[in-house]
C-alpha cells in the first residue's frame, strides 16, 4: 500500500498557493497527499521521484506560463510529469485561471492534453475538489447520476467548436477551445 494517495506537482512561481490550498482541502476529504514543501526529506531528489512512483494519482497544477520552462534541461516540473507518465500514474491536470496551452507543446507534455482535467475555481472550490475526487476515485461525488438533457445538448453544440473533456460517468470536467486555450 502506498503512503500517499495523491502527489501534487506544481511550479513554485505562481503555483504554491494553489498547491497548499488543494493539499489542505484534499486532506479534509481523507486523502493522503504529498506536497514537497510540507513533507521534506534529506535525500530530496530521489525521494521525490519515489513518491511519484508510489502515489497512484499525480495532480499537476497548471498555472499561467508554468510549462514555458519545461524545455530547459533538468526542469523539475518536466521531470515530475515524465516520471508520472513512465510509471503509469493517473495524471490529473488542474487548470487555474489564466493558464493557456503553449503554441508549441513539447512532445513529453502532450499527454497532459489527453488527461482528465479539472478547472480550478476558488469561488467554487468545492466543485474543484469534487472534480479532483472524481478523477482520483473514478466515481461521482455528486448525488445526481445524470446531467440535465439541456446541458448535454449545449455540450454537444459546444464540442463542435471546442474540445470537451469528459470525466467518469460522462460528465464534462474541462472545456478547451480547439486552439488549446480555455474559455
Amino acid at each position: 500500500m502506498s503512503k500517499y494517495d495523491v502527489f501534487i506537482s506544481y511550479r513554485r512561481e505562481g503555483g504554491d498557493p494553489y498547491a497548499l490550498f488543494l493539499r489542505e482541502k484534499l486532506r479534509q476529504r481523507n486523502l493522503r497527499v504529498f506536497l514537497d514543501v510540507a513533507d521534506p526529506k534529506a535525500d530530496f531528489d530521489d525521494q521525490l521521484l519515489q513518491h511519484i512512483a508510489e502515489s497512484p494519482n499525480f495532480l499537476v497544477i497548471l498555472t499561467p506560463n508554468c510549462l514555458g520552462m519545461c524545455s530547459e534541461p533538468g526542469d523539475w516540473l518536466l521531470r515530475e510529469i515524465n516520471h508520472a507518465v513512465v510509471t503509469g500514474r493517473n495524471i490529473i491536470p488542474v487548470l487555474v485561471p489564466g493558464f493557456q496551452w503553449p503554441a508549441e507543446l513539447p512532445a513529453a507534455l502532450r499527454v497532459l492534453v489527453r488527461c482528465h482535467g479539472v478547472e480550478y475555481s476558488h469561488r467554487l472550490s468545492e466543485g474543484t475538489i469534487d472534480g479532483i475526487l472524481e478523477a482520483v476515485a473514478g466515481i461521482s461525488t455528486s448525488a445526481d447520476e445524470y446531467l440535465p438533457l439541456s446541458l448535454l445538448r449545449g455540450i454537444n453544440r459546444l464540442s463542435e467548436a471546442a474540445k470537451v473533456t469528459m470525466g467518469p460517468k460522462g460528465r464534462p470536467v474541462a472545456i478547451w477551445k480547439r486552439d488549446g486555450t480555455t474559455f
